[in-house]
């Protein structure tokens, strides 16, 4: 594994933005018990909020969705 493109390329934020930071995901939160337990940001919204050090009970977490089949096949995110 160690001579993986995407062992260098994905651990850059700036790399997920470009690529798919347009997106619209379904990120979950923990309490499913009350009102808006889900939402739908797009990836450069989610990645804001992990890198401002929010706990995952205040940004959530992807979960349960396949983001490489929303991917078009042209483009090569590796």
């Amino acid at each position: 594994m160690n001579d993986w493109e995407a062992l260098e390329k994905w651990k850059y934020v700036a790399y997920w933005r470009r690529m798919i930071g347009h997106r619209t995901v379904p990120v979950e939160m923990n309490d499913y018990s009350r009102a808006g337990w889900v939402r739908f940001p797009t990836v450069a919204e989610y990645l804001e909020d992990l890198c401002a050090g929010k706990a995952v009970e205040e940004c959530g977490y992807l979960a349960q969705h396949e983001l490489f089949d929303q991917v078009k096949s042209r483009v090569r995110i590796l």
